[in-house]
């Protein structure tokens, strides 16, 4: 474990917007060259990955501390609690490894490395940190006292993949163009549970399902651990993201419109068409908090963040 080094950096604006069946208020923007990944650590903070480091972003549009990792090319790829100190966590990945940075109760960071070449994805999965390292086509449990390593068919990680982790358990879950394979380190088992391409997938804890889709497909399908389909929902767009939209227990689906963009709101039991808020240009990526309050999308080089207030 290491300290990080911080530095100050800028601020930007702030306006609101609306949309129906719930507010979506825009609380701030911040302009983010290079940008690659943004978390939503808790209500009012994030972490945006930008210019090829980390930094912590305040969902008012303040930038604040820069982190610095070893190796270049910061990727934000989660962030959650760490179920065994209580603390929030922040998961990294860059061109020499991965990165779990952790918070003290004295608001210190600090951060354990771990040595990885090509480390392109990671996530929070129970009480460890999957990593799919894409150079070997392995995935591997690190920041556990039980490490695990799997390999995988080398057909899996040629193409565009994802990866999700359960954090209320250790299964974690690989989207790819040939389906999606669950990875369950307690049953000691690797195995394909859905065989349509899912080169985008989301994990809902508050609904226990998987949501997948093709990008620039037009449907986005719900999967259970068991392989069982909940629900398949096609879509007036090309699909861009999917996040969950934390206790909400529902899929935030971004879509490319004709270019413009949409956030479209599906119920994680359903599947159903809850509510929708028209961009300007469409997200690249979407994301939420675990309370289901704040939102963040993806736009180029600028992230915008709201907050989601019901009417009711």
């Amino acid at each position: 474990m290491r300290m990080i080094l911080a530095g100050a950096l800028m601020a930007a604006a702030l306006t609101g917007c609306t949309s129906e069946g719930m507010i979506y208020e825009r609380t701030g923007s911040v302009d983010a060259p290079q940008q690659s990944g943004v978390v939503i650590v808790d209500t009012d903070n994030a972490q945006v990955g930008m210019s090829g480091t980390t930094c912590d972003v305040a969902t008012s549009g303040e930038i604040g501390t820069d982190y610095d990792y070893p190796g270049n090319a910061d990727v934000v790829q989660d962030a959650g609690t760490d179920p065994v100190t209580g603390e929030g966590i922040v998961v990294i990945t860059s061109d020499k490894g991965v990165h779990v940075q952790q918070s003290d109760p004295w608001f210190v960071a600090t951060s354990d490395d771990y040595e990885f070449d090509g480390a392109s994805d990671a996530a929070i999965a129970g009480d460890a940190i999957v990593v799919l390292d894409e150079d070997k086509c392995e995935i591997t449990y690190v920041h556990t006292n039980q490490p695990v390593r799997a390999e995988l068919d080398d057909d899996y990680c040629d193409g565009t993949v994802e990866l999700a982790g359960d954090p209320d358990s250790d299964n974690s879950f690989l989207g790819t163009p040939q389906g999606v394979i669950m990875i369950s380190p307690d049953a000691g088992t690797v195995e394909e549970i859905d065989g349509a391409p899912a080169e985008i997938i989301a994990w809902d804890a508050t609904a226990g399902v998987l949501y997948t889709a093709s990008i620039g497909g037009s449907t986005v399908t719900a999967v259970e651990s068991d392989g069982t389909m909940r629900w398949s929902t096609p879509v007036d767009g090309e699909v861009l993201d999917i996040s969950d939209f934390g206790a909400m227990g529902q899929a935030i689906v971004s879509l490319d419109v004709n270019g413009s963009g949409e956030l479209l709101f599906l119920d994680g039991w359903t599947g159903a068409v809850v509510d929708s808020k028209n961009l300007p240009t469409p997200a690249a990526e979407v994301t939420s908090s675990d309370d289901g309050r704040t939102i963040a999308t993806s736009r180029g080089d600028r992230v915008d963040f709201f907050k989601a207030y019901r009417l009711f």
